[in-house]
């Protein structure tokens, strides 16, 4: 079996759906509402600090933030408009965060040649998509903003190159990876660094490869 086929064998069996009590007010989340709030106020994410026109963003990978907050300006405002629970709005930033390193490695700012860093930047990527998985066995309407963070032929190009980039780094050493049956955990982590973080670009850290 080829090496992307093994690894995505190894992630159908670990996401298999858990068992939750189906209530989604009282949804086990990686982190409460006054931990969202304290990092929403921290990087100045709200609908007050957008630019008074913004546009579906399609110029080049990055697109604009013209509010200087690091984060897409397009992007930011779906995060806003969508998802009414502060947590479900740092959820989303703090994947931005990690989906922009896809993007540094395909546009070359960041050259990832460790076997462990890549690993590590693949496990959290697939983390987050697993959470995301796993929350909505619970609320149905919660859905991942992953395709409206990677909304352009290049985007989800770029996302694509990147990752056959990591698995060409880990190479045979893919049967090593592991992933948490708790993949939620990686949120937890995330924001326990954005907030000890002076700036968000700063929440690059690498990465823990066990999730």
């Amino acid at each position: 079996m080829k090496p992307l086929l093994q690894v995505l064998a190894l992630l159908a069996i670990t996401t298999q759906t858990p068992t939750y009590a189906a209530d989604k007010e009282n949804i086990s989340l990686p982190f409460n509402e006054y931990n969202a709030l304290k990092l929403l106020a921290k990087w100045k994410v709200s609908t007050v600090e957008l630019p008074q026109y913004i546009d579906t963003d399609t110029n080049g990978v990055y697109g604009a933030d013209h509010n200087h907050n690091h984060i897409r300006d397009d992007y930011e405002q779906m995060l806003l408009s969508t998802y009414h629970r502060p947590e479900y709005v740092v959820m989303g930033l703090l994947a931005a965060k990690k989906w922009d390193r896809l993007l540094d490695i395909y546009t070359r700012s960041l050259l990832v040649e460790d076997v462990d860093l890549a690993k590590g930047v693949f496990a959290e990527s697939i983390a987050i998509n697993r959470c995301y998985y796993h929350l909505q066995a619970v609320d149905n309407s919660l859905t991942s903003p992953v395709l409206a963070y990677f909304n352009t032929d290049e985007r989800l190009q770029a996302k694509k190159s990147a990752e056959d980039n990591l698995l060409s780094v880990i190479g045979d050493q893919h049967n090593t990876l592991s992933f948490s049956n708790q993949p939620c955990t990686v949120f937890s982590t995330f924001l326990k660094t954005a907030l000890s973080s002076e700036q968000p670009q700063d929440l690059n850290i690498v990465p823990d490869i066990n999730y």
